[in-house]
């Protein structure tokens, strides 16, 4: 199972349904639902104190090239669409 940054941003909640029905997990009610999305939502994580320094980029280009290349060696034939590079 694969899932898309546009896809739970766009559906937050079908997203964690679908997750969870992949694991196996059964929600009791809407409200668990309703929780789970929020504690994993963007909006909660970027006011977390650690979140706060901004973004950067910790990797060398070279690194970074090396990951996508074994990324796409690795998920090759999986149907895992990898977008271009940030």
């Amino acid at each position: 199972m694969f899932l898309q940054y546009e896809e739970l941003k766009r559906d937050p909640i079908v997203q964690v349904k679908r997750l969870a029905s992949s694991l196996e997990w059964s929600f009791n009610n809407e409200g668990e639902i309703d929780e789970v999305t929020w504690r994993c939502s963007l909006e909660r994580h970027k006011d977390l104190e650690v979140n706060k320094d901004g973004e950067r980029n910790y990797l060398a280009p070279e690194t970074c090239e090396c990951v996508d290349r074994l990324a796409g060696m690795k998920f090759e034939g999986s149907g895992l669409r990898l977008s271009g590079k940030n």
